[in-house]
């Protein structure tokens, strides 16, 4: 899922994106990328609250979900040892700066597209 930091007063210029993988549990691709967009849509602050990122005030706004990959256990898997990988669980995330909205659209769309990797 594509979340970015909208600054206060700022439009245009460097977006930081963050994108973070989630194990979600679905019937089929259609219904994990509504289930990703809504854990990353959770994420998200109302459009009226504001945090502070590097320093400035900004809103967390969803961007999208970039990618769905299906994973399958096995019919005769053994049990799972650690309860702790969920539905709902991120299990990653990176960091990123795109040169603006065009480069964020490109990300989500998974055109190659120029960024900084942060993290």
């Amino acid at each position: 899922m594509i979340i970015y930091f909208e600054f206060e007063g700022k439009s245009g210029g460097a977006l930081y994106t963050w994108e973070n993988v989630y194990v979600v549990l679905a019937k089929d691709g259609r219904g994990a990328g509504r289930r990703a967009a809504e854990l990353a849509k959770a994420g998200c602050y109302p459009s009226v609250w504001m945090i502070k990122f590097r320093g400035r005030w900004a809103r967390i706004v969803f961007g999208g979900v970039r990618k769905v990959a299906c994973c399958m256990l096995p019919t005769a898997a053994p049990p799972v040892r650690d309860a702790s990988v969920v539905d709902g669980t991120e299990v990653t995330h990176s960091a990123f700066r795109l040169s603006g909205k065009a480069g964020l659209r490109a990300l989500i769309a998974g055109r190659p597209v120029k960024l900084r990797y942060e993290k």
